[in-house]
Order: C-alpha cells, then structure tokens, then sequence
C-alpha cells in the first residue's frame, strides 16, 4: 500500500505543478483511481479547473479541492522533475485500481448469492462490471501513423466491409456492412425481419463464420426456415408434418447444403450481451453476429426502469461491435405509431423503449409491408420497403424487394436512391 500512496502523491504533486503533466494524467486517470481521499479531492478539482479551460497550479488546486495547503506543500517538496518518467507510476495506480475494482465485482457477486439471487444474473452482472473495468485496463492510445497503416491493412486485405449478399442495399449502405459497426433492422411484427437476417447470415457464411443469436425461435425452426428457403417447401410444413415425398426429398438435399456452412446458433434462448461476445468469441474466423431480436436480450435488473434497460443494452451492443470487429446486424420491433398513420410507414422515431437505439446505431433499416394492410392481398410474393432511414458512414434509400411469403426467401425488385 506504501508504494501505491508514493505512486500517487507522486503523480498529484506532478500534476499540481506542471499543466501539462495535469493535462495527460486527467485523460489517463479517473478520481476513482486514487485511495487516498485528499489526492482523489485533488484530482477533482483539477477536472474542474480544466473544464473551465484554465491551466491547473497548486494556488487554484487548493482553493478548487479545499485540501489544507499543508498537504500541498508536501506534494510540491516530492514532485519530480518535468521530463521525469511517470508511466510507472500511473500504471501502478491503475492496477491498484483494477485490483480494487476486481474485489467490489467479487464481494458484490458473494452478498448475491447468500441473498439467493439467479446464479445466471450473477455471473451477467458480473461479466458486465468486469467488462467495465477492462475497457479502463486497457486504455492505450494508437498514433495517428499506426492507425493509418491499420486501416491500409483492412483495405488491402477486403476486411473493411461485410457485404449482405443484396447488391442494392450494400450500395445504399456505401458497399456493405463496416467492420466494428452497429446495424439496426426494425419492423413491426410479421415483414419479415428474421427471414431477411437469416438470408443475410447465410449469404455472409460464405464469406466466413456467422453467429446468429434468436432469441424468440430454436435451432430447429430456424433451421427449417433455411431449408424452406432453399427448397421453397413451406416451413410449416416441414414442422408440423404435410410434406409430400417430393418435398421431404427436396427438404433433405436443401439440408445437407447447409451442414458445412459456418453458421452458429445459440442453444439458451434467454442471454445478456457477455453471453453472446463469449459465445462469438468461439466462432472461427467471425464475419457478423445476427441479434433477434434486440428487446428479448436479457437486461441489468439492477436498472429499474424499461429505458435505462434498453439504452444500456444498445451502448454495450456498440461496445461488442468495435470489441469483435466485425458487424452486428440487431433486429428490433418498433412501437404501434406506425400504424395510427395513413400510409403506415415506419420512421425512426418508432423504434422502441429508448431513443439510444438511433442514437447509436451506424445505420437503421426499416422494413415496411403495404399488403399488411389489404385485406384482399392473397399473392404468393408480397413487396417489401427497405428503407436505409439513418447510415453514417453513406447516403440513405429505399429498396422495393420481393419476400416468397411460403419460404421466406427475399428478392431484389427495382432500387431507387435518395
């Protein structure tokens, strides 16, 4: 513990005394890294005075943290000199600091489980808080020249993108999916939100491993509506029995096609978001991650209301997207104001239980079926609107696609831009 408190005053008297040693500790550090009460009170109070854009001295960083100035004379008499390595010492602060964390995580999880709580909520709650704690472990920089080679190397290598196998949409969305990005497909029940995903998660395991999380339907009626697909026999059928010989054949050899295709489902239908990062860290050569759909994720019951719920959960899905590098493509349902319009049309102020959703989403796409609507429709295949409504890194359009409403299978029709 001695070194840890030298390590700090260190770091404090450094800081109190050079603007620019205050500057980088304030980027590299938080209050909560310090032990010692008097230093953390410091080190607020230099955050403070940096916010109003003034430089940190020992005068303002008494007056600021109301500290007796006895303690900062004894920090000033200790401060190294401007050019002295301080690395070590910041480092041994922040394992201090992740030590500490660790401990809380663990007495937190011990008080759960003498109080009874759901082995599977301890150990969500505590992969979180870990995962928390990690980002701050690892809180390294990379120079302007590294990233630049990085992103040469992403170039060079084709793995800048994901393309959804829809040549129009990946040229609405700028050439497909960016690696590390976060996209949201919402619709409202029944246009065919799971049945576009799934095509698009089959057409991305060519490319390399997938890792497609429903949490609504099993592996077994996921996998008829890929077969259904493919062989056009209604999955329905294929469940629930009615299937000629001809189409049990056809089902047979659909399925086959598929069993070296390096698509993952998930087994447990209730996860949080550390589930499916571990579950995707077993996927080799990993492409996307499919999520269906966003509202069924398991949240933090810690958070009692249904918004912080879901904005936690969007944030963390921003998280795991950069974490794996590579896309997250997350169903959601949109709320009933689509239908209390004349033209039915979703927007993006429909989507569900938090505004984080749009916010940090790369892109939305909403899907929109007219026919829904009519109750004479009785066509075989039925149009369906894609709208790109929000792309950072692209423009946004529309798509008019065609869905197979007995196997599910997504066409192209004609594409407009806008």
């Amino acid at each position: 513990m001695t070194d840890i408190i030298t390590s700090e005053n260190l770091l404090i008297g450094a800081a109190i005394t050079n603007p620019q040693t205050a500057r980088r500790l304030l980027e590299e550090l938080k209050p909560e890294d310090f032990t010692v009460e008097a230093n953390r009170e410091i080190f607020e109070a230099m955050q403070r005075i940096d916010n109003r854009g003034e430089d940190v001295d020992p005068a303002k960083a008494a007056n600021e943290s109301g500290v007796v100035r006895s303690y900062f004379y004894e920090l000033m008499e200790i401060a190294p000199s401007g050019n002295a390595d301080l690395e070590p010492h910041i480092a041994e602060v922040r394992k201090a600091a992740l030590r500490r964390g660790i401990r809380e995580v663990l007495s937190t999880a011990d008080a759960d489980i003498i109080a009874n709580a759901d082995p599977s909520e301890v150990i969500d709650g505590m992969t979180q808080q870990l995962a928390k704690l990690a980002e701050h472990a690892e809180g390294e920089l990379i120079s302007g020249e590294n990233a630049a080679l990085e992103f040469w190397d992403r170039l060079d290598s084709g793995a800048v993108s994901v393309q959804t196998g829809f040549e129009d949409l990946d040229r609405i969305l700028g050439g497909g999916m960016l690696n590390c990005g976060l996209y949201v497909l919402a619709a409202r029940p029944g246009c065919g939100k799971t049945a576009i995903s799934l095509q698009i998660a089959d057409n991305v395991a060519k490319q390399g491993g997938v890792l497609f999380i429903s949490l609504e339907m099993d592996s077994v009626q996921l996998t008829a509506r890929r077969v259904s697909r493919i062989c056009k026999v209604p999955a329905s059928k294929l469940l629930l029995g009615g299937a000629t010989d001809d189409e049990i054949a056809a089902a047979s050899r659909a399925g086959h096609s598929l069993i070296n295709v390096p698509l993952y489902l998930n087994k447990t239908l209730r996860c949080g978001v550390s589930e499916i990062r571990t579950m995707a860290r077993k996927v080799k050569n990993l492409r996307l991650v499919v999520i269906d759909y966003l509202q069924l994720i398991k949240p933090n019951m810690r958070l009692r209301s249904r918004y912080e719920q879901i904005t936690e959960i969007s944030g963390e899905l921003k998280v795991l997207a950069r974490t794996l590098g590579v896309p997250v493509l997350c169903l959601a349902q949109l709320n009933r104001g689509t239908e209390t319009r004349a033209d039915k049309k979703p927007m993006l102020s429909d989507l569900r239980d938090s505004g984080a959703i749009e916010q940090d989403a790369d892109s939305v796409i909403l899907l929109h079926r007219p026919d829904m609507y009519d109750e004479d429709e009785k066509a075989e295949s039925v149009q369906v609107k894609v709208n790109v409504a929000k792309n950072r890194h692209a423009g946004t359009g529309e798509i008019d696609m065609m869905m197979h409403l007995a196997s599910g299978k997504f066409s192209a029709a004609d594409w407009r831009y806008s």
